[in-house]
């Protein structure tokens, strides 16, 4: 049995994905990773491992901006046990560093950080205004799918989102990826999932949409839908 690992980003739980998740064959199982109660950044990869420990046969994961890193993340540590992914607005490294500018600059999570401790729920606010485009706000139930979570957690989310850079890494990856990124995206520029095109060649299939910011599975459900299940015959 296949089982569908399901990843969400920063500050968001699983339900942010519960409009998409019809898309796979009902014979299939669903586990999902939570950032909640994050004590420090390796509990991330940790968080993963460990759900991956749980799952029976291969592993699909479906990851969305930081979920997307550590989905790449574990493809790479494990790639006999991760069939495929789909990736929404990933990158190889959340933060610009030398020779690559696809990114935040670090000093502005850092920044992100220190406000979390005077006033968690406009730093929340703030991020959120940048996921969606002009337009897009009427889409989905996006404020139903933050999670509750605590400063000290939130921070360790940006830890990993600082820290981790799988950019060396990425030509490692053989296993078929599917890449939906969109044009508009300020969160993760769309040129940091081609990076990971360019590095990982032909086994990328990566989809552009246009007037899309970052969370284009909810601002181009239809298209994504049937992209995605597509694919996901495709790997049968």
């Amino acid at each position: 049995m296949t089982t569908i690992l399901w990843l969400p980003g920063w500050s968001f739980d699983y339900t942010i994905f519960s409009g998409i998740q019809n898309v796979f064959p009902s014979e299939v199982n669903h586990l999902h990773v939570n950032w909640q109660g994050l004590e420090e950044k390796e509990d991330v990869s940790n968080r993963v491992q460990a759900i991956l420990n749980q799952a029976d046969g291969d592993v699909f994961a479906v990851g969305w901006s930081l979920g997307a890193i550590a989905a790449l993340e574990m493809a790479l540590k494990a790639p006999l046990r991760v069939k495929g992914l789909a990736l929404f607005s990933p990158t190889a490294s959340f933060v610009k560093r030398e020779h690559y500018e696809c990114g935040w600059d670090r000093r502005v999570v850092r920044r992100m950080q220190k406000q979390l401790t005077k006033d968690k729920q406009k730093v929340l606010d703030d991020f959120a205004a940048h996921l969606l485009m002009p337009g897009e706000e009427t889409i989905g139930s996006l404020n139903k799918a933050v999670s509750d979570d605590s400063v000290s957690s939130l921070a360790a989310g940006l830890d990993y989102l600082s820290e981790t850079d799988l950019r060396s890494r990425i030509t490692d990856l053989k296993l078929p990826i599917i890449i939906f990124h969109g044009i508009e995206d300020s969160i993760c520029p769309q040129e940091a999932s081609l990076f990971i095109e360019e590095q990982a060649g032909r086994n990328i299939n990566r989809i552009t949409l246009d007037d899309t910011g970052h969370i284009p599975f909810m601002a181009e459900k239809q298209s994504v839908e049937r992209e995605l299940a597509k694919f996901y015959k495709g790997l049968a």
